[in-house]
């Protein structure tokens, strides 16, 4: 699947922080290309994201330059402008019409207001995220992935079953860096930083720290099982909305999480990545 400029602006600023480049350091449109194992023309999306937030410049015919240093870098990651009203309309939208329906552009002129310029950039977005597939014709085909309360929790009792057992992998080795990084966010959240995240960015945060601590395993096939799974829980994820006393529980969660990781006591994490998800699965369905 496509990766988002969102998504992809999140990896250049964990590089950035991995690397602790200084502010004005270049930042290489096909270097970035390589490192995301992505083509050229979604890094310069995703760069052209990070100029509107004033974490980079682009110079004229010298490319793309960082206007802050590493640690400055780091303290942007999980944070980004509210997502436009339109796309969360389309998500609504979406939800409306149901798994399986079709949409267009000109569907979207008439239901949401907006120009067929801006239909077509929603719908390649919904096609990057999964939840949209492009059929004959101008149609576009709806894949909710979850319809049923059922079945959100069936996907909840997978992730319960994947999760713990990749951190059971002999070759399970965090990365400390990434690690500090993800327990920074989460502390942000603790701190309040919660309350300016709309849904579609809460969820993004907390789907790349799952799947990050995954990824340590080493082993992909958990790896593609979680993000396949994230995929289908997209949508339904926006409307399930959470007292915020559950944001900051989930929160300290992760970072329990985290911190046993790094202590190397795997046992323990595996039994809190298991509590942690069925707590999840009780406080959403």
């Amino acid at each position: 699947m496509a990766n988002t400029a969102h998504q992809l602006s999140q990896n250049i600023l964990a590089h950035v922080s991995r690397e602790a480049l200084p502010e004005g350091s270049p930042l290489s449109v096909s270097k970035l290309a390589k490192l995301c194992s992505v083509s050229r023309t979604p890094v310069v999306n995703a760069l052209q994201e990070l100029v509107e937030r004033g974490i980079a410049e682009h110079r004229r015919n010298r490319g793309y330059f960082l206007t802050c240093d590493a640690r400055d870098a780091e303290a942007q990651f999980g944070k980004r402008a509210p997502p436009s009203r339109d796309y969360v309309a389309l998500t609504k939208y979406a939800q409306d019409v149901g798994d399986n329906g079709t949409t267009s552009a000109a569907d979207l002129v008439a239901k949401l207001g907006v120009t067929r310029a801006r239909a077509l950039t929603l719908l390649d977005r919904g096609g990057a995220e999964g939840w949209l597939r492009k059929s004959a014709g101008h149609n576009w085909i709806i894949s909710l992935g979850i319809t049923s309360e059922a079945d959100y929790r069936r996907l909840y009792r997978f992730r319960e079953t994947i999760e713990p057992a990749a951190l059971s992998e002999p070759d399970y080795s965090p990365d400390m860096a990434e690690l500090d990084r993800l327990r920074a966010i989460q502390a942000r959240l603790m701190a309040g930083a919660y309350r300016t995240i709309a849904a579609v960015d809460l969820f993004e945060i907390n789907r790349e720290l799952h799947e990050t601590i995954v990824s340590w395993s080493g082993n992909r096939f958990y790896l593609d099982a979680l993000k396949r799974s994230n995929d289908l829980r997209r949508l339904i994820e926006y409307s399930k909305v959470l007292e915020t006393h559950k944001i900051d529980g989930f929160a300290a969660e992760h970072i329990n999480i985290l911190d046993t990781i790094a202590e190397g006591d795997m046992k323990r994490a595996r039994a809190l990545v298991l509590q942690h998800l069925q707590g999840a699965r009780a406080a959403k369905t």
